[in-house]
């Protein structure tokens, strides 16, 4: 059984985490354009999941393997989520 590495830490903006402020902003994004919900969704939940292949990695790994550990981890939500 392999233990998951550990996540490095990113960058924090005033000791915010990055991926928080993202986060924000996508929701400020779908609140101010409130016609365009789906698009600034979909770009905030690309933006975050590359951020955290490229710097920061999961609780399963780094890097793919890691996001793929962490979709395969998360499979219940994610089927309930899509009306599975």
């Amino acid at each position: 059984m392999t233990t998951p590495l550990p996540a490095a830490s990113g960058v924090e903006l005033f000791g915010v985490p990055l991926e928080f402020v993202l986060f924000a902003l996508t929701l400020l994004g779908v609140a101010t354009l409130h016609h365009r919900t789906l698009e600034v969704a979909l770009t905030g939940l690309v933006t975050i999941a590359l951020y955290k292949v490229a710097f920061t990695g999961f609780h399963e790994g780094s890097g793919f393997a890691g996001f793929a550990g962490h979709l395969g981890a998360e499979w219940v939500v994610l089927a309930n989520l899509f009306g599975c």
